[in-house]
């Protein structure tokens, strides 16, 4: 769903809308691979649309399932490295980045 839609831009009405339902369901997925496969995907569409605020919502939600875990094991740290990159692509000036509070604790 989340490829489909980053694909083809949901009404602009209706982009965060979109974004509130997906999450309030995937918040609450485990185990921590299959939340962070979709949370990458999902990074992606906030970025294509959505603003500085919702990103940055969505990755507070992501450090805390990752924060909940002693270790990432391969195929985690490779959805969460997609998702800093994907971040970090995205804007074309570093301090944008660094103004995303909940950046620099994923990366730590």
């Amino acid at each position: 769903l989340g490829e489909k839609l980053c694909e083809c831009s949901p009404p602009e009405d209706q982009k965060l809308a979109i974004l509130s339902e997906v999450w309030k369901i995937m918040s609450k997925w485990e185990p921590l691979g299959d939340y962070l496969k979709v949370a990458d995907i999902f990074v992606e569409y906030a970025l294509l649309y959505l603003g500085r605020s919702e990103m940055d919502i969505l990755l507070a939600n992501i450090q805390k399932h990752v924060s909940e875990v002693d270790k990432l094991d391969e195929t985690q740290l490779r959805y969460l490295e997609s998702v800093v990159f994907r971040v970090v692509e995205q804007y074309s000036d570093l301090a944008e980045v660094m103004a995303l509070q909940h950046f620099i604790p994923i990366i730590d």
